[in-house]
């Protein structure tokens, strides 16, 4: 990270030498000039009285002159070819001749292809290697040096010709003249800024690099829950985000494939139980018929082989009920509804009870976007229904869902003979399953109510999750009024 950062400062060094050149050529466009040094030999005055014979004083007003028609861009072409003392080099040059030939240049002698350029160079016709407008960013401009030399007449002496000249260097070849201390103080100029270029990404990025990584090491343990959750606009955001996505999708997969999994579990448990288990329990009864025949009219040892022919009888039931329930249509197959259809309509067919479902399209998805909750609530139900179909006699079960603000109910009635509570008639290994179904839900609470001849409800309150409707209304229902709202009324 070091060395790109170095090598980036260098460039943009670079860069910026070309692009001082390119500002240079521009301030010194021969049209942009000859306008500039009229002015200022207007501005100076004649130089007629200026005597050629006395260097010293003919210098010192060329210098001045230079000075004035340069500034400020002999400061700026002093910086980019590095060299204030570029005019005691022979590189920049002003020469004044009269008509007889006669006059002066500072300084006294310039660089051969300066003095060339300068020699040819006539009003109106500049001479030497031209600055020409490039675009930017050209290798010409790192590389190229150029040579201009413009000539013009000045205002108060028509015959004189005053002539200014200048020879850059390129940017690469200052390069090449600095001196062992210049070449030190911009490597030790590089290594700083590189450095503290190279810190600075450093903090901005490890931190983001190691919340990658641990977000990575925390898929790797199973656990698809955790995301990366950087929302910058640089390549590292977009890849972070790309996994983000990744593990949403592993996630929805893995789901998928549990259920797939657990029903293909369950319908082999059914095929077993159907093909041992219960074959077996039905050949105990065929063989407890036999000795109920065998027996006659023995009475103690009759009545004890038809107690256990009816407990044989209870467990075939029982084994298909369980038979049936395993292999019931699960609730990512058929959603909610359809499965609690399928299993009311194996379980209560033939029965003679009738039986309603009244659940909404939307309260459905909202209790299947909680798989959870709405596996807890076809179980309750499953199991209240065997109740009713073993125990009440009744001719008529509904099931019903209501939700009034955060809190939902659950209800399963019958209009069977009931139960005094009273009278411990409820109690049982049914009713403490629905119990501890109950208690898995959110803030769930079981209510059972019920009289003799008044049939029995079953109620489960729970808290619909924030979220889980977005469309719900947020207005409050006063406490009393929920329960009449949700059904959860004898």
């Amino acid at each position: 990270m070091l060395a790109a950062s170095l090598a980036g400062t260098l460039l943009l060094a670079v860069l910026d030498l070309a692009g001082a050149g390119r500002e240079l050529r521009r301030a010194f466009e021969p049209a942009a000039l000859a306008p500039r040094m009229a002015r200022e030999a207007a501005a100076l005055g004649p130089l007629a009285g200026v005597d050629a014979g006395r260097q010293a004083q003919c210098e010192t007003l060329m210098l001045g002159l230079l000075l004035r028609m340069a500034d400020p861009e002999l400061r700026m072409w002093a910086d980019y070819d590095g060299m204030a003392g570029a005019s005691r080099d022979g590189r920049l040059a002003l020469r004044y001749r009269r008509a007889d030939g006669s006059g002066c240049q500072y300084p006294a002698r310039a660089g051969a292809r300066l003095e060339a350029a300068m020699g040819a160079a006539a009003p109106g016709r500049p001479a030497g290697r031209l600055p020409d407008a490039r675009p930017p960013g050209r290798w010409e401009d790192l590389t190229r040096p150029w040579t201009l030399a413009v000539a013009i007449h000045p205002p108060q002496e028509p015959g004189a010709t005053l002539t200014l000249g200048m020879d850059a260097r390129s940017p690469l070849s200052m390069l090449g003249r600095l001196t062992r201390g210049e070449l030190l103080d911009l490597l030790c100029y590089l290594l700083i800024i590189s450095a503290m270029s190279a810190l600075t990404v450093a903090v901005l990025l490890v931190g983001r690099i190691r919340r990658t990584g641990r977000a990575a090491e925390t898929w790797a343990a199973g656990d698809l829950a955790l995301r990366i959750n950087d929302h910058g606009g640089d390549e590292l955001s977009r890849l972070s985000q790309r996994f983000d996505r990744m593990a949403d999708a592993l996630g929805e997969v893995i789901e998928v494939k549990q259920a797939l999994a657990a029903a293909q579990e369950r319908n082999r448990l059914a095929r077993d139980l159907h093909d041992t288990a219960k074959q077996r329990a039905f050949a105990l009864g065929l063989q407890l018929s036999v000795l109920r025949h065998l027996t006659g009219g023995q009475g103690e040892a009759q009545e004890m082989v038809q107690t256990a022919l009816q407990l044989t009888s209870r467990l075939q039931q029982d084994l298909a009920d369980i038979i049936q329930r395993f292999g019931a249509t699960t609730i990512v197959e058929a959603g909610l509804a359809g499965t609690l259809r399928d299993s009311l309509e194996l379980m209560l067919s033939g029965s003679g009870i009738d039986w309603s479902l009244r659940l909404t399209p939307q309260d459905e998805a909202r209790l299947c976007a909680r798989p959870d909750v709405a596996g807890q609530l076809l179980l309750l139900t499953t199991e209240a229904a065997a109740n009713v179909l073993r125990h009440s006699g009744a001719s008529l079960l509904e099931v019903d869902f209501a939700c009034a603000g955060d809190r939902a109910c659950w209800s399963v009635r019958d209009n069977g003979r009931g139960f005094d509570p009273d009278r411990g008639g409820g109690t049982g290994m049914g009713l403490a399953n629905m119990q501890l179904r109950a208690r898995a839900l959110p803030a769930g609470e079981l209510e059972i109510r019920s009289g003799p001849g008044k049939g029995v409800l079953v109620c489960v309150t729970f808290r619909m999750e924030p979220g889980a409707n977005p469309d719900a209304s947020q207005e409050e229902i006063p406490e009393g009024k929920q329960d009449e709202q949700m059904g959860c009324r004898t």
